[in-house]
């Protein structure tokens, strides 16, 4: 049967639901300078601003790439890391981040509660 304009839709092939392994990913990222415009023209001229939109290609200034981590599905997810001390500082200066309480601290609460 002919598709009439149309493309028939292809699915990508099946996957394990949970593969044995994380997945080992990295990212990059690329620093380019936007700020760099052309002079003013009025085709350029966007209709929000009166700043010219830059048309041309913009410098690359930097190129970098994370290191390597890993991805897990969630029933896999090993568990959060233990809080790091810069940012229980952060939490002490009032700054709202997720903080993970101590083991041992709960512990200690424990037996002085039997006391």
């Amino acid at each position: 049967r002919a598709h009439r304009g149309r493309f028939p839709v292809s699915h990508p092939p099946p996957h394990p639901r949970f593969p044995p392994d994380p997945l080992p990913s990295s990212l990059r990222f690329s620093f380019v300078n936007v700020s760099e415009i052309s002079p003013p023209s009025s085709a350029h001229l966007s209709a929000n601003s009166s700043a010219p939109l830059n048309k041309n290609k913009s410098p690359v200034l930097a190129r970098c790439f994370s290191d390597v981590f890993s991805v897990y599905s969630a029933k896999r997810f090993p568990g959060v890391v233990e809080s790091t001390p810069l940012s229980r500082c952060f939490a002490t200066q009032g700054i709202r981040i997720p903080i993970r309480k101590d083991a041992a601290k709960g512990e200690k609460e424990k037996d002085e509660d039997e006391d």
